[in-house]
This record gives C-alpha cells, sequence and structure tokens, in this order.
C-alpha cells in the first residue's frame, strides 16, 4: 500500500489540505499515472468519431505523460521554485499534448483537434472532480460504519 494512504483513512481525524498536497507532492507519480486512465476517457469521449478506441487512447496518453514527466524533469532544473515562471513546465507540457493530438489525429482540421483537445481537457476536469466526489463520499461512509 502506499505509505500514507492507510493511516490517513483510517484516522477519524479530518486531515489538513496542507497534508494532503504534502503526500500528493511525496506521491506525485503515483497521482499522475492513476490520472491517465481518467485523461483517456475523456481524450476517448471528446474523439468518439476517430477511428482509435479507449486502449489506444491510453496507450498514447501514457506516451504522452512520459515525455511530459521528462520535459518537467529538464525544465526543473530552470525554473526553480523562487522564480516566477514556475508555471512554465506545465505551459510546455500542455503544448507537448497539443501537438501530439495534432500529429495523431492527423486526419481532422487544426481548428477542431484544438478545440477537441480543449474538449477533453474539460471532460477531464469534470470526470476528475465526479470521481474525487465519489471517493470521498465512499470513505466517508466507510469511517462512519467503522
Amino acid at each position: 500500500m502506499i505509505e500514507g494512504v492507510k493511516a490517513s483513512v483510517s484516522d477519524k481525524n479530518k486531515t489538513s489540505g496542507l497534508e494532503v498536497l504534502n503526500w500528493l507532492s511525496k506521491n506525485q507519480t503515483y497521482v499522475i499515472l492513476s490520472l491517465v486512465p481518467l485523461f483517456s476517457l475523456a481524450s476517448y469521449l471528446a474523439f468518439v468519431k476517430s477511428k482509435y478506441n479507449y486502449f489506444e487512447h491510453l496507450v498514447v496518453n501514457f506516451y504522452i505523460t512520459g515525455q511530459q514527466m521528462i520535459i518537467y524533469f529538464i525544465l526543473s532544473f530552470l525554473f526553480f521554485k523562487e522564480n516566477y515562471f514556475q508555471i512554465t513546465p506545465v505551459v510546455v507540457g500542455v503544448i507537448y499534448n497539443f501537438w501530439t493530438f495534432n500529429q495523431f489525429f492527423e486526419k481532422k482540421k487544426i481548428f477542431n483537434k484544438i478545440l477537441l483537445v480543449v474538449l477533453t481537457y474539460f471532460i477531464f476536469i469534470n470526470v476528475f472532480f465526479l470521481f474525487l466526489f465519489i471517493i470521498t463520499r465512499i470513505v466517508k461512509i466507510s469511517m462512519l460504519t467503522v
């Protein structure tokens, strides 16, 4: 089990936002890799008329995530936490995501691809918050029964 999850779930006291952020920063890789299937679902729903199925979206999104991690790693040496440009690696990663989807869905027009990638992010944010809501309700109910 991932370190810290069992303790925070079994603890009946509410965890502060700072503790959650600390856990997320310590287990960043697990969080990113666990979100790829949700993002793949969003890209599949946005590009539903394409010839690709969900698992092909999963593969391309794992590829994009791996490349983004390399981009973040390289740019993290250039943009330190004290710097105002620390958002730059995220912006470069999103631009890379747009570029990869542009190459992957080559038969669509560029404007349609841009709109569909924006729709993908919109669907992902909604699915993510729905997933988060469901998980928090399950944890809350399980804590009440214990």
